[in-house]
């Protein structure tokens, strides 16, 4: 029998999947307010499609880049939606993969000023 799925190992599959991944995003956000709350998403999208192709880059300049530019996007993306845990999260990640500790704190502080803001609330 012959397996027909994708294996990890396959990185010109990876290679492709993550070029559609970046195409798909970039025209998500190139619909700007039309896409309404989808843009926040695409911004997500992309970012984590830069963050995965800087893991399989083989050069530290283009990890050192495509980090910079995912770190760069995700931020964006948390602009158009700072109450998104999945965006918070994503964008604490990429910090850490960047070792900028002093703003995973600040963004786990805006985080915790938030919900003690929203349990406030009557």
């Amino acid at each position: 029998m012959e397996d027909s799925q994708a294996h990890p190992s396959d990185h010109y599959l990876s290679f492709l999947q993550l070029e559609e991944a970046e195409h798909f995003a970039k025209v998500v956000i190139s619909l700007g307010e039309e896409a309404g709350e989808f843009l926040p998403k695409g911004y997500l999208a992309l970012g984590l499609t830069y963050s995965l192709q800087a893991t399989d880059a083989t050069l530290k300049s283009k990890q050192d880049e495509l980090h910079r530019k995912a770190l760069q996007i995700l931020e964006r993306a948390q602009e158009l939606a700072p109450d998104d845990p999945q965006i918070t999260f994503y964008v604490s990640l990429q910090l850490a993969l960047v070792r900028q500790v002093v703003e995973i704190l600040i963004v786990i502080h805006e985080v915790r000023d938030r919900e003690s803001q929203l349990s406030s609330l009557p």
